[in-house]
């Protein structure tokens, strides 16, 4: 029995990471994902994490307007249109993507591109791809 192969639609995209949207409504992650495995409060800002742990996703919801400002997701099945995400290799990342920077602080290698006022960042853990992210330039 051969594996069936995954539609070609990107799922990491400058709007969003599957079916969640910067921007979008709190309540409209939750109809459209279900209920978070959990929610925290973030440390530095005035912002709820909602946890989905079936997705391997992270949606960052800013308090006031319960608007969504940020994306994680530590999916494999979740890639951009040119396949990077979760297991790609850094040197994928820097041949696929154009205008990234990447650097080490703390550790953390991260390679990034902004495009429009949004920032995409790969977190890249011993050469391979471990958390893609999204968010406004300003939130980020």
């Amino acid at each position: 029995m051969g594996a069936v192969a995954e539609s070609a639609v990107a799922k990491v995209t400058f709007a969003g990471i599957g079916d969640v949207r910067l921007g979008m409504a709190e309540a409209d992650v939750r109809e459209e994902i279900g209920p978070p495995s959990a929610t925290t409060t973030s440390r530095n800002r005035g912002a709820r994490v909602l946890h989905y742990r079936r997705h391997k996703m992270e949606v960052v919801v800013e308090t006031g307007e319960s608007r969504v400002v940020g994306i994680k997701t530590t999916s494999r099945a979740q890639r951009t249109s040119s396949g990077l995400g979760v297991g790609s290799s850094e040197a994928e990342v820097r041949r696929k993507l154009r205008g990234e920077k990447c650097s080490t602080a703390l550790g953390l290698r991260v390679c990034t591109v902004e495009r429009g006022g949004t920032v995409m960042d790969f977190e890249v853990r011993r050469g391979k791809v471990s958390r893609v992210s999204l968010a406004r330039a300003e939130d980020a």
